[in-house]
C-alpha cells in the first residue's frame, strides 16, 4: 500500500498533475481501477471519464467496477449504494446491526490489551481495556459484543461480552476507551491482540449517583447483553 498525505500541495494539485505526476511518474501505474463515482484533483475536477482519456496518452488502462449496493431493509427493490460515509453514519447513531447490513459482517475494532486502573475488577466485572484514541466512529455507550482473541495474527477464542465505548463519565477519560468483559473466562489478557464486534447497542454512557448503582447496572448490562447474544445475531 502506497499512502499519500492529503496536504496543501496534494490539496491544490490539478486532476492533470495527480495523474503525470503521481500515478505515472511516481507509481509508474500500468492500470487503474476505480469507482463510477471517482474524483480526484484540486476542486475534484478529475473524474473517470478524465482519467480514460489520459490513459489512452499516458499508457495505462481504467477499469470502472460496479457500484455495490443492498435492498434496504424490508424492501426487496430500490437499491441503495453502500458507502463508507453511511456505514459511519450508522455506527455514529447507536445502530451496528445496520452498519452489519451494510458491512455484511460485524463492524469491530482491534487493538492490545493494556493496564488500566483495575476498577473493574474490584466490581467483579474484570474488563480488557483498549485505547482508542484514533477511533470515534461509535456513538459513546454500551454495546453487546463478539471478542475474538488473535494469537500470531490468527483467532484463537472468541466469547460473547459487553462493552462500554466512551469516556467514562464517573472517572473522565481523556481519550476514548473500549472496555470489553467477556462472558465465563479468567484468563490474562494483557498485551493480546482482541478483535471486539458491535453486535448491538445496549445505552448510553451515564454517570451514576454511586459506586453501587454503577455496579448494579453493569449487572444489568451484562444481563441484557447475554439476550441479545443468546438469539445468534447475524449481519
Amino acid at each position: 500500500m502506497f499512502a499519500l498525505p492529503f496536504d496543501a500541495e496534494m490539496a491544490t494539485r490539478s486532476a492533470a498533475d495527480f495523474v503525470r505526476e503521481v500515478l505515472v511518474k511516481g507509481l509508474g501505474a500500468g492500470g487503474l481501477v476505480v469507482g463510477p463515482d471517482f474524483e480526484f484533483g484540486k476542486g475534484r475536477a478529475g473524474n473517470l471519464v478524465t482519467l480514460q482519456d489520459m490513459g489512452k496518452s499516458e499508457g495505462f488502462s481504467v477499469a470502472c467496477f460496479d457500484m455495490v449496493t443492498a435492498h434496504a431493509s424490508g424492501s426487496a427493490s430500490d437499491a441503495e449504494k453502500i458507502s463508507s460515509t453511511r456505514i459511519r453514519a450508522a455506527l455514529k447513531a447507536a445502530d451496528p446491526r445496520e452498519a452489519a447490513r451494510l458491512l455484511g459482517r460485524w463492524w469491530a475494532v482491534e487493538a492490545r490489551v493494556e493496564h488500566g486502573d483495575a476498577r473493574g475488577r474490584t466490581m467483579g466485572f474484570p474488563t480488557a481495556n483498549m485505547h482508542l484514541g484514533h477511533c470515534l466512529a461509535p456513538a459513546f455507550g454500551v454495546y453487546a459484543v463478539r471478542v475474538t482473541v488473535m494469537e500470531n495474527d490468527l483467532p484463537s477464542a472468541r466469547r460473547d461480552g459487553v462493552a462500554n465505548f466512551g469516556i467514562r463519565p464517573m472517572y473522565q477519560a481523556k481519550v476514548p476507551l473500549m472496555e470489553a468483559h467477556l462472558f465465563d473466562f479468567d484468563g490474562d489478557l494483557y498485551g493480546k491482540h482482541l478483535s471486539v464486534e458491535l453486535i448491538d447497542y445496549i445505552r448510553p454512557e451515564a454517570k451514576f449517583p454511586d459506586l453501587a448503582a454503577l455496579i448494579a447496572q453493569i449487572g444489568q448490562d451484562a444481563k441484557t447483553a447475554r439476550a441479545i447474544l443468546a438469539t445468534g445475531p447475524k449481519p
